[in-house]
């Protein structure tokens, strides 16, 4: 049985009923959540969906009691910022989660006058959060390589709020013949720069035993959304396609509680391996559904998730989150070689023969029918390789491919629906004739 209450790193327990009843008044407060179809049966997405919409509170909380709060990209290893004694907190993925459960979209337009019309959502909501001190941070400090190019005007159109904005430089195409050690000692040295600007931060020196215990619990978490992630292959999913969503984006930055985000998803593993060996399917998911694998980067529109299922479809992957909890960090050597090569392993830092090499045998491995390539409006890197990789994923397995472009959540919902429902019914059909 999983256990109810949450144990939170400032010593608290919250209880179930606290955590139900502070929904029950936040379902008031964001009538985004209210549209969405999360699993609240499952006591594990109770518990993450609480520290979502607690989290800058907390933050601000930790702030006051002398904390210092870095700002991060997705994909990012959490484990360096722990280890380097700050707090990492995500801006692009909260200010986004802020937008959809308010319904207010005002922080994308606001970041977008700053930057630009055509910045990504992600960026642009980011910005704003920054500036209007929504996300308290003492420093923004993104890594950042050839999949972004929006991050480092981002960083320096911060610098006029936030002094301490920098990035942390990835090489390109790390993996190229004669190009390894190169790559990786570049690597190497931008993390020690990241460390020493951290004890510039904090006045502390960083403790190697405390970055391998990071590493360590970085890798228990990643361990268990894999685990997670091998339900997916199950003719009856046990978990909805926005609950592993939001469980996939708690290893972005554990929520600002390592502890609360490790007891978050052992409950959701115990309840959703129950499931399993009952055979159930998880809320919202319909009987011979069609399996749909996601490739580009996460929409921000997060009730298409939900719309896949209403129409027939079933999540079995997503490329992005993928890149969050793929690979482990050595937990022997030097901390900083093992965080330099696992940065360097992520699909999106590789040509794009390599990358689409790694989608080809994750849509095998999950027994994928059909593929939603989504192309986040204002996202260069995505939108420029989204036809290599679809074609290659057709060439490769002859599976059905729908590409998208969305932007803002609820955005052009019925011109989405109709787009889904009629890829769906080429994925059934595409079955009957195989």
């Amino acid at each position: 049985m999983a256990e109810s209450a949450l144990k939170l790193a400032d010593g608290r327990e919250v209880s179930l009923e606290e955590m139900r009843g502070f929904l029950k008044e936040a379902a008031q407060e964001y009538p985004g959540l209210r549209e969405l179809r999360l699993d609240l049966e499952l006591i594990g997405m109770v518990k993450l969906t609480y520290l979502c919409l607690t989290l800058w509170e907390r933050l601000h909380g930790a702030r006051a009691g002398g904390a210092k709060v870095v700002g991060k990209f997705p994909a990012n290893p959490p484990d360096l910022y722990y280890g380097c004694g700050v707090i990492p907190a995500d801006p692009f993925v909260h200010a986004m989660a802020y937008q959809v459960f308010t319904g207010d979209h005002s922080l994308t337009e606001e970041g977008r006058a700053e930057l630009s019309p055509e910045a990504c959502a992600w960026q642009a909501a980011a910005n704003a959060a920054i500036r209007k001190g929504m996300v308290p941070l003492d420093a923004f400090y993104p890594f950042i390589g050839p999949w972004c190019t929006n991050t480092p005007y981002n960083c320096e159109n911060l610098l006029e709020v936030l002094p301490d904005a920098h990035f942390l430089d990835q090489p390109f195409f790390p993996h190229r013949e004669g190009k390894e050690e190169n790559a990786l000692d570049y690597m190497v040295k931008e993390i020690q720069a990241f460390a020493a600007q951290m004890e510039r931060l904090t006045g502390k020196r960083t403790d190697m035993e405390e970055m391998r215990r990071a590493i360590r619990t970085g890798n228990a978490l990643r361990q268990k959304m894999r685990r997670l992630k091998e339900y997916l292959k199950l003719e009856a999913v046990p978990f909805s396609a926005l609950d592993f969503v939001f469980a996939g984006l708690l290893t972005d930055d554990w929520v600002a509680d390592p502890m609360a985000s490790w007891d978050v998803l052992d409950t959701i593993c115990q309840e959703v391996g129950e499931r399993a060996a009952q055979g159930e399917r998880g809320k919202g998911i319909q009987e011979d559904s069609a399996r749909i694998f996601f490739c580009g980067i996460t929409t921000c529109d997060l009730g298409v998730y939900n719309l896949l299922e209403d129409l027939g479809g079933t999540l079995v992957g997503l490329e992005c989150i993928w890149n969050i909890f793929r690979e482990d960090v050595a937990e022997e050597g030097d901390p900083y070689v093992g965080l330099a090569r696992r940065d360097l392993s992520i699909p999106f830092t590789q040509p794009m023969g390599d990358r689409s090499a790694v989608i080809v045998d994750l849509v095998r491995e999950w027994g994928v029918e059909g593929v939603i390539f989504d192309c986040a409006y204002g996202c260069n890197y995505i939108s420029k390789t989204a036809r290599y990789v679809c074609d290659v994923i057709k060439e490769e397995l002859g599976l059905p491919i729908l590409i998208l472009d969305t932007d803002l959540p609820n955005e052009h919902r019925k011109a989405l629906e109709e787009k889904i429902e009629g890829f769906l019914e080429i994925v059934r059909s595409s079955r009957m004739r195989a």
